[in-house]
């Protein structure tokens, strides 16, 4: 079967060199221009002479031609950002699909992993569908559920998921070759459509946010190239890293640092207090434990909302 595979990231490297081991080595690999460098999945390509690609517009004529070029089968998007427009999407008979990370059709849209741990979801979803001309609205090839732990991290979810999507990947490939395929619709009435994420977003508000709130976004932007969730204190931003529920009642204005405590700071939130485990210093990659931190750096001072 003649397969483009359009991906980033560690999961387009995972499942590129599954399809592989499966017997489903693509034609071309096409990544975006600015994931090319050192330890890419463009560069992991080249050293397996599977053919590169990585064009500034990936709709444009001169590409769909070269795409036409290949009699495709099957196209693969896993990790790949770019909207494929419908001249793009008419090249393989087999179609496309895509790798998404959420539930669906109740999550559709960006950054599905991180919007399902804001949210506080307890059961997370890893999905196979055909991709159409909306987003994330085609038929639904495989989807897997798993759990989401309550302290569980963006980042810890993300390496979980990646052995998900190999096997499911495999296998929805393995049946479109074998024409054993059964898909399923999308109530497209249900779900909803999320946008993508950007650092600013990670903003805690502790005057609107319940403790439950303010953990869960923390743990949704937590994971190796994630922003962080942050706050400031005397105008120096902080990213709170680590936080869990802190199961006493003390009570005080919110962003207040109401006390310390053995493993960390107590923080008022809206409606109780978090305790905080970890930060990061504006401009610093090192995680920081405020339990280590003299106290006075944070004693009677509150973060700003």
């Amino acid at each position: 079967m003649n397969i483009a595979y359009f991906g980033n990231g560690l999961r387009g490297i995972k499942c590129l060199l599954s399809l592989i081991e499966a017997g489903f080595k693509p034609l071309a690999v096409v990544a975006e221009p600015k994931h090319t460098g050192d330890g890419s999945l463009f560069s992991m390509a080249q050293r397996l002479d599977i053919p590169t690609y990585a064009p500034q517009n990936v709709n444009s004529t001169r590409f769909i031609n070269i795409l036409k070029s290949l009699s495709l089968d099957l196209m693969i998007l896993s990790g790949f950002t770019k909207i494929l427009k419908k001249d793009i999407l008419a090249i393989p008979h087999k179609g496309t699909i895509n790798l998404h990370g959420g539930k669906l059709p109740q999550y559709r849209g960006g950054s599905p992993i991180n919007w399902q741990v804001i949210n506080g979801e307890t059961t997370g979803g890893c999905t196979v569908l055909y991709v159409d001309e909306g987003i994330d609205t085609g038929d639904i090839i495989e989807e897997r559920l798993y759990p989401i732990g309550a302290n569980e991290t963006a980042g810890e979810i993300i390496s979980k998921t990646l052995a998900i999507f190999q096997e499911i990947l495999v296998n929805a490939v393995t049946h479109i070759d074998s024409s054993t395929l059964k898909t399923t619709k999308q109530n497209l009435q249900e779900g909803a459509y999320y946008c993508k994420r950007y650092p600013k977003d990670g903003k805690i508000n502790w005057a609107l946010m319940r403790a439950s709130d303010v953990h869960n976004l923390v743990r949704g932007l937590n994971g190796e190239g994630l922003p962080g969730a942050f706050t400031s204190l005397n105008d120096e931003k902080i990213t709170i890293w680590k936080t869990v529920l802190l199961e006493r009642t003390i009570i005080s204005v919110p962003g207040n640092i109401a006390l310390k405590h053995r493993d960390g700071i107590v923080v008022m939130c809206k409606d109780r207090c978090i305790l905080v485990l970890e930060i990061k210093k504006d401009g610093l990659n090192d995680v920081l434990k405020p339990s280590a931190m003299p106290f006075s750096y944070f004693a009677r001072k509150t973060f700003d909302s």
